[in-house]
């Protein structure tokens, strides 16, 4: 692919040549020598230093912006952003500006361009941009954002306080400087889009052209704010996400500046408001105009419900990666594609330039630490470029970053990465943890720091109470606990684990991997099963763990002690009280610890054996071996003990590695011979063990579309608690272990498809994870401190004042707010069956013809698809009341109605 440098345009980023200005001649050739930037503007960044800074460009000239204007921005200008943070930690407003010498910094330079700028200004904003990069040091990551398409890390750095974009440019305004201040919007009549969403904890208020209902959509919210009133007027179809953030948005520019009455008003109820919220409305809109000129938007798509059209075409590109080399030639970059996904660390060199494709979803351009001044230079208008030929949208995320600075977001993209320098690594070591402990562990140190139960993914020592049940076709069969910790890679198990005080409860489902599909199912069945079980008997809610064969957690491990082994086959019949064990078996036994020490059976021959592990043999003549590879440790021989002593193995002849006589051999299954073979085997073994470290960060995401059969994740840059909305389903990913946090107030249909959504998660990877990764459900209030462990900080009580929308706006008309705590237990399953409804406007129900009817809506029950406001319309109270009258008085108000 060819692409030529062609003619600017709006948004185009510009190299250092299209501007000729003094200051950048300060800096040598190649644009890493200056210890501070040349702008002006810039003097207080500092190349080793955090901090966060915004600019503004008036004139073609750089102007800083004055912090308590953060967040505010015009469409007809361009804005820098500036945010610098140690590597991997969050950045924004908060950060302060401080040196930090030996730790790495990780600094992300944004260029925000408005929807009204012009390519001056746009460009110049580029142009300072590089500048700024340049006299840094060259390794900052460069963002293009483009107004109404803000990358979700540019949109998190504004969380607490949400971006409000106005119109017009600031240089056309005059000299006054812009207020922050919500309410400084009150002059005259204005009219406001709140744009939020699950997710995504920034809302977004845009400022429209006038205040006129053409301007009015379903599927929106919108604030109109006059000198004595601001309304806050709520499409049939909006989110309740954004429901409830542009509700937080209206009570916040109520609560600033001169007292103004607040008015909540609901699509197709405009005419309906009491007199004196109709006369303040109509300074502004004529409330019966409403109807005529509203864009009255179709009702979400079955099983897109939360996601637009941007949502579902990035759900579909999540999946894709393509890596394309860049090389510059005669003034036209030539692009050639070098593989399609999975991408691993080592498809990227350092002396070249790639572009990583994954279409709507973004553009990546990697410059490797040793290409050229030039490349460096032209990267960011190669990928515009390379948006352009390949005919994607021109809102698409285009991103700079450079080698040995990626973002987490970068090298999440990757199936493998590692530090810069190899790690040693065993071929056991993705079964153990990356954190190694020399000190005796229990349950009070665990709980004490949740930081060391998250690195060593543990409950608790393993000292509370277990279980065991094995699925069979007629039930679940209990285990003896003298077989407790011996598994049938045919067979799949049901463990429920009470620990810690007060209790705790966690139910553990192990799949074999030659167990069948329908067997699996039932155990996941079961679980849930059991997980109802405690509820109902303790009030707590039990975390559900999914682990498949050879992946189990150290969690899991620390139960058996050491002593879980996984044997193969199906468990004999009746077999579930004697000990479980064949005759004659070889045992592979990896791990130094009673939380990561598991041992599989292997096949009984030579070429089993691999120096970096301990095997048990039993042999029916010879008796108990335990052969010692020459690369184990102590504490790994040790473990293998126990484990022999455990399966009654009480005379041991310990064999060490090359020290074997024939015996040995004649027990193994061969002859002498046969130390050939296993020489030969081993050997390979050990070379494709050596590895690097994988230096990944936890990462979290919220799940979009959950309650339908569509899916689509948006990542939360930061691993913060104030991330987890009682509302919404969230992801952790611990690249071993994907945590599913479910909210208290998630719907139905989410919460019961939460184990498929991190299934969804683990296939749509770009990086091609495997399906066989642990999944843990937990459900809000009652996380384990393997969990809070990755929260730099974690508060129980942290929920304690949220609202939900129906509080919040109960809260805001002056009306008592609903308690649903003290709902009866028959009500919330009633509300709960209400809500979790698709809905749809109340003249398609009453249509007679159930044929033009949507297919999602239950012909005998109409009435569950209405809004709430329009059921109060009709009906004239809400659903829960109505579902409490006699049958026939429902049917009756329904076919007075018409919905019957």
């Amino acid at each position: 692919m060819r692409i030529l440098r062609n003619r600017r345009q709006a948004g185009e980023w510009v190299s250092t040549s299209v501007y000729s200005t003094t200051s950048s001649t300060s800096c040598s050739s190649s644009g890493h020598s200056c210890d501070s930037p040349t702008e002006p503007a810039f003097r207080h960044v500092g190349r080793h230093s955090t901090g966060f800074h915004v600019w503004r460009v008036e004139h073609l000239q750089v102007v800083t912006v004055p912090r308590d204007q953060w967040g505010t921005f015009h469409d007809g200008d361009s804005y820098l952003l500036f945010a610098s943070s140690e590597r991997d930690q969050p950045a924004g407003p908060h950060t302060r500006a401080r040196e930090v010498r030996g730790a790495p910094l990780e600094q992300h330079v944004h260029v925000w361009v408005g929807g009204a700028a012009g390519p001056d200004e746009s460009g110049a904003a580029a142009y300072k941009a590089s500048e700024l990069d340049e006299a840094l040091g060259g390794r900052c990551v460069l963002h293009r954002e483009l107004q109404g398409f803000e990358s979700t890390r540019f949109l998190a750095y504004f969380k607490h306080v949400g971006i409000r974009v106005l119109k017009g440019s600031v240089s056309s305004v005059g000299a006054a400087e812009p207020s922050a201040s919500l309410a400084a919007l009150a002059g005259g009549s204005r009219l406001f889009r709140v744009s939020g969403r699950p997710g995504r904890r920034c809302p977004v208020v845009t400022e429209l052209p006038s205040v006129a209902w053409r301007h009015f959509s379903s599927g929106g919210v919108f604030i109109v704010s006059t000198p004595h009133a601001l309304m806050l007027w709520m499409g049939r179809y909006a989110a309740a996400a954004e429901r409830l953030q542009a509700a937080q948005v209206a009570a916040a520019m109520r609560d600033e500046g001169q007292p103004r009455a607040l008015v909540l008003v609901d699509e197709g109820r405009e005419v309906l408001l009491p007199a004196d919220k109709f006369s303040l409305m109509t300074e502004a809109l004529d409330p019966r105009r409403a109807a005529l000129e509203v864009h009255h938007s179709p009702p979400p798509s079955h099983g897109a419900h939360g996601l637009d059209a941007l949502d579902l075409e990035r759900a579909k590109d999540r999946p894709r990666v393509t890596l394309y080399h860049c090389a510059d030639k005669d003034d036209t970059c030539m692009v050639t594609e070098v593989k399609s996904g999975p991408l691993d660390h080592s498809d990227l060199s350092h002396s070249d330039s790639y572009i990583v494709d994954r279409g709507s979803v973004g553009v990546w351009v990697w410059l490797g630490r040793l290409v050229g001044e030039r490349d460096r230079v032209e990267a960011m208008r190669n990928a515009q470029g390379f948006v352009r030929k390949k005919g994607y949208a021109a809102h698409t995320p285009i991103t700079r970053v450079t080698d040995g600075c990626e973002p987490a977001e970068f090298r999440c993209l990757f199936r493998t990465w590692h530090a810069a320098a190899p790690v040693a690594k065993s071929s056991k070591t993705k079964a153990k943890s990356a954190t190694t402990v020399h000190t005796r562990l229990d349950a009070l140190a665990l709980r004490d720091s949740p930081r060391l139960a998250a690195d060593l993914r543990l409950l608790d020592d393993g000292s509370g109470d277990a279980r065991l049940w094995r699925v069979s076709r007629a039930g679940l069969v209990g285990v003896a606990a003298r077989r407790a910790g011996r598994l049938h890679s045919g067979e799949c198990y049901v463990l429920h684990y009470r620990y810690g005080h007060p209790p705790q409860h966690a139910i553990f489902y192990w799949l074999g991997r030659t167990s069948s599909g329908e067997r699996q199912a039932t155990a996941a069945l079961w679980a849930s099963e059991k997980g109802r079980e405690v509820a109902d008997e303790s009030g707590c809610e039990a975390i559900i763990v999914r682990v498949l064969e050879d992946r189990e957690p150290p969690s899991l491990r620390a139960i058996f002690k050491g002593r879980l082994a996984v044997l193969s086959g199906e468990a004999p019949p009746g077999d579930d009280s004697s000990s479980g064990l064949p005759a004659s078996f070889l045992l592979r036994v990896d791990g130094s610890q009673t939380y990561d020490t598991r041992s599989v059976q292997v096949p009984r021959r030579p070429s089993s054996l691999r120096s970096s592990s301990v095997f048990v043999l039993r042999s029916k003549r010879a008796g108990w071996f335990l052969w010692c590879g020459r690369s184990s440790t102590g504490d790994e021989r040790e473990m293998a003990k126990r484990v022999a002593t455990s399966a009654g193995g009480a005379d041991l002849i310990v064999v060490y590695e090359g020290q074997e006589k024939d015996d040995f051999w004649v027990a193994l299954g061969g002859p002498s011979l046969a130390v050939e073979e296993y020489a030969v085997e081993a050997k390979e073994i050990e070379e494709d063990s050596a590895g690097h470290q994988d230096t990944r960060p936890a990462r979290l995401y919220a799940c979009l579309g959950a309650s339908s059969s569509a899916f689509a994740v948006e990542e939360l840059p930061n691993v913060s608690q104030e991330e987890l909305c009682p509302d919404e389903i969230l992801i952790l990913d611990a690249r071993d272990t994907i945590f599913v946090w479910i909210g208290r107030n998630a719907s139905r249909e989410a919460r019961q498809k939460a184990t498929n959504l991190a299934i969804e998660y683990l296939k749509t990877d770009p990086a091609s994870r495997e399906l066989d990764t642990t999944i843990v459900l937990l459900r809000q209030g009652h996380e384990p401190p393997m969990f809070t462990g990755f929260f730099n900080s974690w508060d129980p009580h942290m929920w304690n004042d949220y609202q939900s929308f129906d509080e919040v706006r109960a809260n805001l008309e002056g009306r008592p707010i609903p308690n649903l705590s003290q709902q009866s237990q028959a009500d919330l399953p009633c509300i709960r069956e209400f809500e979790d409804q698709d809905k749809f406007p109340l003249q398609l129900l009453l249509d007679p013809d159930i044929s033009h009817l949507p297919h999602t809506v239950d012909v005998f029950r109409k009435e569950l698809h209405l809004t709430h406001s329009d059921f109060m319309s009709v009906f004239g109270m809400d659903y829960p009341t109505f579902a409490q009258l006699p049958l026939w008085r429902q049917h009756s108000l329904k076919k007075t109605a018409g919905l019957f």
